[in-house]
């Protein structure tokens, strides 16, 4: 079967009162061409479509109303996928920062989703800006939405937090043994800590102090929560970690808790004040239902 949208488009709305007259002034064509159009389709189709008569208004047959019904969803069809597209061609730039382990292990999943929800949204996505840069990068209007980690006391005013962020000390069974540690046992094991002045470092000192737990041997410092995690995994050091990133760790079995939960950690999200964009609401409502997703 062979057939054009156009045919289709003059055989729907000659179908709709079957006046081929009226169709053609709605149309903005001669009605021969109207004629011309549905006689080819029907040569296509291999199937009449209209009863014609003399004297008498035309009638859609049982294959033309079959068709008139398939025909007009078809049209339907077509007309959503060109809104789609369209909206897809007007697409709103929107910038954000979330750090890496917020990108990779939070909204890296739900982005198809996304995606296919808001279309006219295109998102960009920035992970290697440090927390402090992002937050000024946003009141210059160089981004529209940041989600970070920090502390409470750091928060600012008008950031809204999403979740807490528990943390504790963690090593593997190779580095800690089996047998119960006191806190400065603890600190004497081999640490990764953060680097100095990096985001959360100061936060970080203060949370092992609290649990009573002063590194004394501290034989890596890196900003990287990844690389610090890694570290935990090969036996190489202790170190103050996401409870989160360890319940997903691949060796989870050979690593042990040392520590109870340390708390005070923010997860939160901040835009400028004001911006009420419909697409930015949007992204915030992803932003949130992404970071406070139950885990499996």
């Amino acid at each position: 079967m062979r057939y054009t949208l156009r045919q289709l488009e003059i055989f729907v709305d000659a179908a709709s009162d079957c006046n081929f007259a009226r169709a053609s002034e709605r149309l903005g064509i001669s009605q021969p061409a109207v004629s011309d159009h549905v006689r080819a389709l029907e040569r296509n189709l291999g199937a009449e479509l209209f009863l014609r008569r003399r004297g008498s208004t035309a009638v859609l047959t049982a294959a033309g109303e079959r068709l008139r019904q398939e025909a007009t969803q078809v049209l339907e069809q077509g007309a959503r996928l060109g809104e789609r597209t369209a909206a897809a061609g007007r697409a709103v730039s929107l910038r954000i920062f979330a750090g890496p382990h917020i990108a990779d292990r939070m909204l890296r999943a739900a982005l198809p989703g996304f995606h296919r929800a808001h279309p006219e949204i295109a998102l960009k996505i920035f992970s290697e800006i440090a927390a402090d840069a992002a937050r000024e990068m946003l009141q210059r209007g160089e981004l529209d939405l940041v989600v970070f980690t920090a502390g409470a006391a750091a928060l600012p005013s008008d950031a809204e937090v999403l979740a807490e962020v528990p943390c504790f000390v963690v090593a593997s069974r190779r580095l800690a043994g089996e047998g119960e540690l006191t806190p400065g046992e603890v600190a004497r094991l081999p640490f990764v800590l953060p680097l100095d002045g990096a985001p959360g470092a100061r936060w970080v000192e203060r949370a092992l102090e609290a649990l009573g737990v002063k590194p004394c041997n501290v034989v890596a410092r890196t900003q990287y929560l990844d690389v610090q995690q890694k570290m935990v995994e090969a036996g190489q050091a202790a170190a103050l970690l996401f409870r989160e990133s360890i319940e997903d760790s691949p060796v989870l079995p050979e690593l042990r808790r040392l520590s109870p939960d340390a708390h005070g950690l923010r997860r939160a999200m901040a835009t400028r004040p004001g911006d009420d964009r419909p697409e930015l609401k949007a992204v915030a409502a992803f932003v949130r239902e992404a970071i406070r997703q139950p885990r499996a």
